[in-house]
């Protein structure tokens, strides 16, 4: 606090004399501001600190009501706008980071990293635009960020410019040379780029510094499955599918392919033993119907082979169906016959949430056409949407009684 005695004042001239109270009070009047800012940034950075320790003690609604506090507390200040965009990142909601951030760039916009951090909402949101936009404002601003070279790498290789995003990602890597997700995706875009040998040594690399890393055996199983069908190629793609499999089990998006290099190698059992798994799971494209269809027939079990090749044959056919609606809805945007029959495709190839968009925009344009209702009644069914799907049952009701007695 600021002192001043009163009684000095008295020896001065009276005009001498007003200005000395008159600066008194303005001292007054900014220790009581100092103070006063001094005890909310008090409040404000216990309300951090609360926040951080629930983050330890892994309550993270709890630190998330805490650092929502603090920005209304002070909304001039960054921390409370890292800490909360952070955690949305970290725990799957980068939409709700978005705004945060983006506020923060305005509010601080030389706030390490805003820009980083901001690219992989974007990112994780599929903004590809403003993630290219953001990440190349990153690389200006912090040239030497290992994060913004990186998301301008995944930028580019988004857009399919494969030598750009290596140029980035290697630059990405140089700067952080034990970042194992920098160099797997680097190895990634050597994938993408047709660059099998450079995408083998840069990821085996990484399988040296963590040999437990399950995406780094997803990338080289694929790199090898790639090449030649050697008996040594296939050898080190399927060791590093199943090395995946061992070490993420979750991981079922390469499982198929893993069938497939069984079946190249003659191991027709293991092939049946991963593909009839993956069908079973839901993996049922028309590559694994006929690839299961070979190792039966292979085995010499002609019943399942016959079975699947019937199976091969409906979704190549169902494919083909589904393509020609596809070009023919972006053709024909508003004809409701043809993306009825394209909601209806989404659902015999599985995806009912593509259908029941496509039967959202149908309603929205057509909302008392019978042949609408109906099809939007099956489908909201087959979603387990049954209240949408009373819904619209009850107004294709009153619409056909309303009919009934025209």
């Amino acid at each position: 606090m600021v002192s001043i005695r009163l009684g000095h004042i008295k020896t001065h001239t009276p005009a001498t004399r007003v200005l000395l109270v008159g600066g008194l009070l303005i001292l007054l009047l900014a220790a009581i501001r100092l103070e006063a800012g001094y005890l909310a940034n008090r409040r404000y950075f216990k309300t951090i600190n609360n926040g951080i320790t629930a983050l330890h003690q892994q309550r993270l609604a709890d630190a998330e009501h805490a650092w929502l506090q603090a920005l209304i507390q002070n909304p001039l200040r960054p921390e409370a706008y890292q800490l909360l965009s952070h955690l949305y990142l970290q725990t799957g909601h980068p939409e709700q980071a978005i705004p945060l951030l983006s506020h923060l760039y305005a509010l601080a916009p030389t706030t390490p990293h805003v820009l980083c951090y901001l690219a992989e909402a974007y990112a994780l949101t599929g903004q590809e635009a403003k993630l290219l936009e953001t990440a190349r404002k990153a690389v200006k601003v912090e040239p030497d960020c290992p994060r913004a070279h990186a998301l301008l790498g995944i930028a580019y290789g988004n857009q399919q410019d494969h030598k750009e995003a290596i140029s980035e990602l290697s630059r990405a890597a140089a700067l952080a040379p034990n970042d194992v997700k920098i160099a797997t995706s680097l190895a990634q875009a050597q994938l993408d780029d047709a660059d099998l040998d450079g995408a083998a040594n840069t990821i085996r690399g990484v399988i040296t510094r963590n040999p437990n890393y399950p995406t780094a055996y997803y990338v080289l199983g694929w790199d090898y499955a790639r090449r030649d069908p050697t008996p040594s190629n296939l050898q080190t793609a399927i060791q590093a599918f199943e090395k995946l499999q061992q070490l993420d089990p979750s991981r079922t998006d390469a499982r198929e392919e893993l069938g497939r290099l069984y079946l190249l190698s003659g191991n027709n059992q293991k092939a049946i033993a991963v593909l009839h798994k993956a069908w079973l799971q839901g993996d049922r494209s028309a590559e694994c119907a006929y690839n299961l269809a070979t190792a039966y027939r292979n085995i010499g079990d002609r019943l399942k082979a016959s079975a699947m090749l019937q199976q091969y044959q409906r979704i190549s056919s169902l494919t083909a169906r589904y393509n020609t609606l596809l070009k023919r809805a972006v053709a024909r945007p508003n004809d409701i016959a043809t993306a009825i029959a394209l909601a209806q495709a989404e659902v015999e190839i599985g995806n009912h949430e593509g259908a029941v968009k496509i039967m959202n925009s149908v309603l929205q344009t057509a909302p008392t056409n019978p042949i609408a209702l109906k099809a939007a009644v099956e489908i909201y069914k087959g979603a387990g949407a049954l209240a949408t799907a009373h819904f619209y049952q009850e107004r294709l009701h009153a619409l056909t009684s309303g009919d009934s007695h025209k």
